[in-house]
């Protein structure tokens, strides 16, 4: 039987965590195994609250951080804790729907070459969703829109990702590697990852039928100075694209980082 490891870090919002949890516990119904990282929340111990109140629950996996490292580093936390073979990552800002997980493992049935399959998502927020929920439309009725949505769009899926949440086999990280720790908190991690598997000839799946609220943003590090780590780590990750396509993808991660550590130190040097 498939079973899936799902990692969540978290960052404060512990609200949101609660109900992250609640909704997976009410709607998911096959075995898997849930890694809570707590990324160094400054929340008073609320985070650890909640984490207590989940603890005890059987295949649930407690880590805590000793530093915000940025989402490569609390990632790759989560993928050495993981013992299942399929691997979920998934924001602690969202809520799940009915069969969410079943339907997602049951995409890789359907073809060889789909290596990442992610959920729809559906936000108030119109960045990064595939549905926008009108202002007076609480969250409430995501159930009700979901049910209708996955009815009309039953076995679908278009080639495209999300990085809030992606499923993945654990056999992958062979092929792929980790995900790039040089990466911060501006992002980007998750689309260098992305481009390493595209560059391999795979496809990346997002069902059309299973569908996830997402918080938006509720669920990262609110830096002051984010604009500027977001340009530093896209700067970083179009040199590795650049570098990959010049090299027509016969070169390891390992390499396209150090190229990019030489090129950057030449840069500064040159100024």
């Amino acid at each position: 039987m498939k079973k899936v490891s799902v990692i969540i870090p978290c960052y404060k919002n512990a609200n949101l965590t609660k109900a992250c949890l609640e909704s997976i516990r009410l709607y998911t119904h096959m075995p898997c195994e849930l890694i809570l990282i707590d990324d160094f929340s400054d929340d008073n111990g609320e985070t650890q609250k909640v984490f207590e109140e989940f603890s005890s629950e059987k295949d649930i996996v407690v880590y805590n951080s000793i530093n915000s490292g940025g989402c490569s580093r609390v990632w790759n936390q989560g993928l050495k804790l993981a013992t299942n073979d399929y691997i979920m990552i998934m924001n602690n800002d969202m809520l799940v729907s009915e069969n969410w997980l079943s339907k997602l493992l049951n995409t890789f049935d359907t073809s060889l070459n789909v290596k990442v399959v992610c959920p729809s998502l559906i936000s108030h927020n119109k960045d990064g969703a595939h549905y926008v929920m009108r202002s007076e439309e609480g969250v409430n009725l995501f159930h009700k829109i979901t049910r209708t949505l996955s009815i009309d769009h039953a076995n679908e899926y278009m080639n495209a990702s999300m990085g809030p949440c992606f499923m993945f086999h654990r056999e992958l990280l062979r092929e792929i590697g980790l995900f790039d720790e040089t990466f911060g908190h501006g992002g980007f991690e998750d689309c260098d990852w992305f481009d390493r598997i595209i560059m391999k000839g795979y496809y990346l799946a997002t069902r059309k039928d299973v569908w996830l609220y997402h918080h938006k943003y509720k669920g990262i590090i609110n830096f002051s100075n984010l604009l500027e780590k977001q340009t530093v780590d896209y700067e970083y990750f179009s040199l590795k694209v650049k570098i990959r396509a010049e090299y027509l993808n016969n070169i390891s991660d390992g390499e396209v980082k150090e190229m990019c550590k030489v090129i950057k130190e030449y840069k500064n040097e040159s100024i």
